[in-house]
């Protein structure tokens, strides 16, 4: 194989939903593809919950759906919410009591103990009660998937957009960001091109992705991703990127790709 670019979503495609750790096995392989291969993560995670990993390093790292954007420890990239917005929707928000997580440029600021269904998947397990201090940086907010969130993300934060790729909470970021601008900024400092990608993802947030990359493996059930996939893998349970090479990108067996 000819030296590609792999581009890893975290969350339920390289580890577990909500967990800390890459199994060994993946591990494993992306010490082996970063040889020959250049290798990415592209994650709606921040930077301080994914952990540095002995085993292997990445050449570059989405944080953030695109919001922070790293190159052999370089900063290439960053975008962050308008600080005064933010200040107001975060005052209306808490008079009224709306629920939201702040991502700074330190750990999380919820204004006050979250409920939310799945919040171990978002946070990781770690809920930290820290204030956005004047001149943090806030990259994206988490908030409940309400008609009330939505309404007052719109009032107060006009200069942002919200994602609604999970039915209990939504992400709000800066307009007219996401992963594929965040990869977009990399390929330009690589020197390289969006032809020699191999993208693997889960999830609404990776569809952007896909639709660039030269080929693209949905990795799970995610119907509105499969179909403009190249190739569906099984789940991360079922050791979908594993199965990925052993049977499609190293040939072992005849697998056609997505119609």
């Amino acid at each position: 194989m000819n030296q590609k670019i792999f581009v890893f979503d975290y969350d339920g495609t390289i580890c577990q939903k909500g967990g800390s750790r890459i199994p060994e096995e993946i591990a494993r392989l992306l010490a082996r593809l970063q040889n020959n291969h250049v290798i990415i993560l592209a994650t709606g995670r921040p930077d301080f919950l994914v952990s540095k990993d002995e085993r292997f390093h990445w050449d570059a790292q989405v944080y953030y759906n695109g919001q922070l954007c790293i190159a052999h420890n370089h900063i290439l990239y960053s975008n962050q919410l308008n600080y005064h917005q933010y200040k107001n929707f975060a005052k209306h928000a808490l008079d009224i009591g709306v629920e939201y997580i702040a991502f700074s440029d330190r750990p999380f600021s919820p204004h006050r103990k979250l409920h939310l269904p799945l919040l171990k998947e978002v946070t990781g397990g770690i809920i930290e009660t820290l204030p956005v201090s004047e001149g943090l940086g806030v990259y994206k907010l988490i908030v409940e998937a309400t008609k009330t969130s939505e309404e007052l993300v719109r009032k107060w934060i006009p200069s942002s957009q919200i994602v609604k790729w999970h039915p209990a909470f939504w992400e709000v970021l800066p307009q007219n960001t996401d992963k594929s601008m965040g990869i977009s900024h990399i390929l330009n400092y690589m020197s390289a091109q969006w032809s020699d990608i191999i993208a693997f993802g889960d999830s609404k947030n990776d569809l952007c992705v896909f639709q660039n990359a030269a080929v693209s493996i949905t990795v799970g059930d995610c119907p509105s991703l499969t179909k403009f996939a190249t190739f569906h893998v099984p789940d991360f349970a079922h050791n979908g990127v594993e199965w990925a090479f052993q049977n499609i990108l190293l040939g072992e067996n005849n697998c056609e790709p997505n119609n």
